[in-house]
C-alpha cells in the first residue's frame, strides 16, 4: 500500500466513528516510568502495585489520585509532595506522536467522527483539555473517570456506544493493548491493535474499504 493513500470518505463507509487510545497510541508509552527510574531510582516493579490495582478507583472517578498517592510515595522514597509527583507525571506524558496526530487529522478530514477513548483519572483529564487542548483535536473525549467505567469493562464500551448513538458495527477503535482490542471486538466494534502509525493507517484503510456501502 503506497504511503499517503487517501482514507475512504465517511460518506462511503458503514463506519461512522473512529476512536483512538491515548497512552501507547497518541502519546508514546512509559515516559514517566523512565523518568522515575532514571532520575529517582523508582522502578516499574516498585510502582506496579499502585498502577495495576490501587490506582483503579481514580480511573473510574471513585477516588482522588492525590489522596491515594501519599502512602505509596512514602514507600518509594519520594521526598516531595504528591502535587509535585503529579506535575512531573503530567509534564512527562504530554508529548504526542506527530504521525498519529496526522492520522487523526486525516480521519476527521475524511468526515469520520473522531474520539479519544482512554483510561485516565480526573487530573490528567483536566490536563488533556486545559494544557494539551485535546478537545480541539477530537470531536469527543471518552475518559474513564468521567464515564464511571474503564476499559476493558463491558460497561465502558456500552456507555461510549450509547453516547455516540451508533450501532457497534459503525465504530472502529485503535489501541495498543490486546485485552482492550479484544474487549472492543466482543462488544461488536471493529478494532485494530496499534504498533506504529504507518501500520495503523494501513490497517485502518483496509477496514474502511471492507465496510464500503
Amino acid at each position: 500500500m503506497e504511503p499517503g493513500r487517501q482514507l475512504p470518505s465517511a460518506s462511503n463507509s458503514e463506519v461512522r466513528a473512529v476512536l483512538f487510545d491515548c497512552d501507547g497510541v497518541l502519546c508514546p508509552p512509559m515516559r514517566f516510568a523512565e523518568v522515575l527510574n532514571t532520575q529517582f531510582g523508582i522502578t516499574r516493579e516498585m510502582t506496579a502495585p499502585f498502577f495495576l490495582e490501587a490506582f483503579n478507583p481514580a480511573l473510574i472517578g471513585e477516588a482522588d489520585l492525590l489522596e491515594l498517592l501519599p502512602p505509596f510515595l512514602e514507600q518509594w522514597g519520594w521526598r516531595s509532595s504528591a502535587q509535585e509527583f503529579l506535575a512531573l507525571w503530567l509534564s512527562s506524558e504530554r508529548e504526542t506522536d506527530p504521525e498519529v496526530s496526522n492520522l487523526i487529522n486525516a480521519v476527521r478530514a475524511a468526515g469520520y467522527y473522531c474520539g479519544l477513548a482512554t483510561n485516565q483519572e480526573s487530573n490528567r483529564a483536566k490536563y488533556f483539555r486545559e494544557e494539551m487542548n485535546l478537545d480541539k483535536s477530537f470531536d469527543q473525549l471518552f475518559i474513564s473517570c468521567e464515564l464511571g467505567a474503564m476499559k476493558p469493562q463491558e460497561k465502558y464500551f456500552q456507555l461510549v456506544t450509547e453516547e455516540l448513538g451508533l450501532d457497534p458495527s459503525s465504530i472502529l477503535f485503535i489501541d495498543d493493548q490486546v485485552k482492550y482490542v479484544a474487549a472492543a471486538r466482543k462488544h461488536g466494534w471493529h478494532a485494530i491493535q496499534f504498533d506504529n502509525a504507518r501500520g495503523a493507517r494501513e490497517s485502518l484503510i483496509a477496514v474502511l474499504e471492507s465496510q464500503r456501502r
